[in-house]
């Protein structure tokens, strides 16, 4: 820019060409902040994909792609059951299940039995040393229809967290598909410009 400057002093170079250099140099210096932000968005998305942005380039890459056909990648299928968030989902749900049905036992009655070892009064032979036990059935008269009200809202909840599950599911299979096809597209545009 201060080259075109000073050949526009000395009359060898128009204005419009001066100016049109200095418009040119601010452009290619936007178009590099912008290539800057584009690495760190991909740097990004890297390290939350893969958990670091630390990846080793295979050399010749062209050879590499030319390789990979379109073929073994549509083979791969998708296994949400890898996925984290699709897990988290999943094991919320089965602790959900375990609430209900851990709920439901509580209204049925309980089993409960007791045996101590030691001196106890006996009525015919006065005081003795031996074993007693305790046998008890508990069951639940009223109350309040509050285990009924927690299984409601348990059961609820469950329903809410299976409607998230498969959300998850079919944005991961969204994902999947949108990533799959990307792949591909930047491939064959990779394997054109190396042409």
């Amino acid at each position: 820019c201060t080259i075109a400057q000073q050949r526009y002093k000395k009359g060898v170079l128009a204005l419009q060409e001066a100016e049109k250099l200095s418009i040119d140099l601010e452009n290619a210096k936007a178009n590099l902040i912008n290539a800057e932000m584009t690495e760190i968005e991909a740097k990004t998305q890297l390290t939350q994909l893969l958990g670091h942005s630390k990846i080793q380039m295979e050399w010749p890459w062209i050879e590499s792609l030319k390789e990979t056909t379109t073929k073994k990648i549509t083979e791969k299928e998708f296994v949400v059951q890898n996925r984290p968030d699709w897990l988290a989902a999943q094991n919320q749900v089965d602790l959900d299940s375990a609430l209900v049905s851990r709920n439901w036992r509580l209204l049925l009655p309980s089993l409960d039995a007791r045996f101590t070892y030691g001196q106890y009064t006996n009525g015919f032979f006065g005081n003795a040393t031996g074993w007693t036990g305790v046998l008890a059935v508990n069951f639940t008269l009223f109350d309040h229809l509050t285990k009924i009200s927690e299984i409601r809202t348990q059961l609820a909840t469950r329903k809410a967290d299976e409607a998230r599950l498969e959300q998850t599911q079919r944005t991961a299979q969204a994902q999947w598909e949108q990533s799959r096809l990307n792949f591909h597209k930047a491939l064959e545009s990779a394997l054109v410009r190396s042409r």
